[in-house]
């Protein structure tokens, strides 16, 4: 027999453009008096190991309303797109976090000023490209500066192939996988070869509403798609497309050139287990996603980690800015927190990554924000 659940699963949500953050009050836990003697994570020092689960959202936003002919529209998981304004800077959203600083915004999980986790956004455009995040903690030890630790690659990814939609017209197939998923779009058709080292490629038509600046394009040998450069510019009168840079090879005529198909931002509707681990002795950092190792790392200064007697924060720096480019300077976190804990011992594997299952000794702080309603 099996047992079928369903429900509403909660969260402390941040949704985008938002400006908050849950303090943990110093003064609310440790008493003042004349020896301030703090407990619990105000008088831990040495090992510990960090743990969350977060859904976080899509901050670059649904930036073209018309790209790939789909219409997208913003939420509270998605940035507003600029499709209904012919200045950017009328933006509500640009004036909250400008399109530049979205691409390299870090948005602060838990934050302190000895220790903090983020998300970091790690993409070069918002044209046809949802935010993809690296993971960074910040440890700062008794002898020196704040050390960063950022994960080599991306590991919070927007999907990025599709199944096929039936058409009529044969030059908007051709983009698939080996395993028969869409992987690429008809971008345009040339009208006349391309040569070697140029970088203004003409074309039967060119739609500016569907090819935008900072997009990879491709050719196809196959199931092999060649990057043959970015998007410089377009031009819908002469129907050329020009390129960033030169591409060194010929291109018959009549070549169909291929553009990513659109890419969808899943994960704003997943979870994802983030931890890191801190090992005084050898000075070493780990950093995890869902429980498999994305980093190691050695911390370069000496001296030994402890926690400053001051608030912590969660969802943000706790700086407080507020206004324009506010989310730049409290480095805010958009998406949901689900759990977090740290405690006091060096995890090397997690039994769950859907739930956070802490020992109750080595527990130095937990939170659960997916209670019922009250």
């Amino acid at each position: 027999m099996y047992d079928i659940l369903t429900g509403k699963q909660r969260a402390l949500v941040f949704p985008v453009m938002c400006n908050g953050h849950v303090k943990i009050d110093y003064s609310d836990n440790v008493p003042n008096s004349t020896d301030d003697i703090g407990y619990g994570i105000w008088s831990h020092s040495g090992d510990f190991t960090f743990e969350s689960i977060v859904t976080p959202y899509d901050i670059n936003g649904a930036f073209n309303n018309t790209l790939r002919g789909r219409t997208l529209t913003a939420s509270t998981k998605v940035m507003p797109n600029s499709g209904h304004q012919t200045t950017l800077t009328n933006h509500q959203s640009e004036k909250y976090l400008p399109v530049a600083d979205r691409i390299t915004h870090e948005m602060r999980i838990f934050s302190s000023t000895n220790f903090y986790v983020s998300l970091k956004n790690a993409t070069t455009t918002t044209a046809n490209q949802p935010a993809e995040y690296k993971i960074l903690v910040g440890i700062k030890l008794s002898s020196g500066a704040v050390e960063e630790f950022l994960t080599d690659n991306v590991v919070i990814l927007p999907t990025k192939n599709r199944t096929w939609v039936y058409s009529n017209d044969n030059d908007l197939h051709g983009g698939f996988n080996e395993e028969g998923r869409i992987e690429y779009d008809f971008a345009a058709k040339l009208s006349s070869a391309f040569s070697s080292g140029g970088t203004s490629l003409t074309c039967h038509a060119v739609d500016a509403n569907t090819i935008s600046a900072g997009e990879q394009l491709y050719i196809q040998d196959g199931f092999t798609f060649t990057s043959i450069g970015t998007v410089s510019s377009t031009d819908t009168s002469a129907n050329t497309i020009t390129l960033s840079s030169a591409y060194g090879a010929n291109i018959a005529d009549e070549s169909i050139i291929f553009r990513k198909t659109y890419a969808d931002p899943t994960y704003i509707n997943n979870s994802f287990h983030i931890a890191c681990t801190y090992a005084e002795s050898p000075k070493e950092l780990r950093i995890y996603l869902n429980g498999l190792l994305v980093k190691t790392a050695t911390h370069g200064q000496s001296g030994t980690f402890s926690f400053e007697d001051e608030d912590l924060f969660i969802g943000a720096t706790g700086s407080g800015s507020t206004g324009i480019f506010s989310a730049e300077t409290n480095k805010q976190f958009m998406g949901e927190m689900h759990e977090m804990c740290l405690t006091s011992v060096i995890r090397r594997r997690f039994p769950s990554t859907t739930n956070l299952l802490p020992n109750y000794n080595d527990t130095l702080f937990y939170f659960r924000f997916e209670e019922v309603d009250l």
